[in-house]
């Protein structure tokens, strides 16, 4: 008797290596742009921390605190405080800090007493 080829089913062998090769060039395309994104996402997040530092160093002068602290250090970053007083009753601040992509930041306010 004789016997039908049967049909297998499933990947050659071929067709599994190109699908790995495509995932290989997909992931080393991806890399890059992925460590782009996450160091974005930190630097963000810093200048959000800057805000707050600014916010209540700001408040707590208009309050009548006479201490004018010149860094502050929040998640392993240091905030410079540089202070302006424009005019009688009237403070300027800006904070001043190195962001995790190398480039230094500033954020700037001011308020009345």
């Amino acid at each position: 008797m004789l016997k039908t080829p049967r049909k297998e089913d499933g990947f050659t062998l071929l067709e599994t290596m190109a699908a790995i090769f495509v995932i290989v060039v997909c992931l080393t395309v991806m890399a890059p742009i992925a460590t782009r994104v996450y160091m974005e996402r930190e630097a963000l997040s810093q200048a959000e921390t800057a805000l707050s530092v600014l916010n209540n160093a700001l408040i707590e002068w208009s309050a009548g605190r006479e201490v004018r602290p010149a860094v502050i250090e929040q998640n392993q970053t240091s905030y410079h405080l540089l202070w302006q007083e424009a005019e009688p009753g009237k403070m300027g601040l800006c904070v001043q800090w190195k962001s995790r992509t190398g480039r230094t930041q500033k954020l700037c306010g001011e308020i009345k007493r």
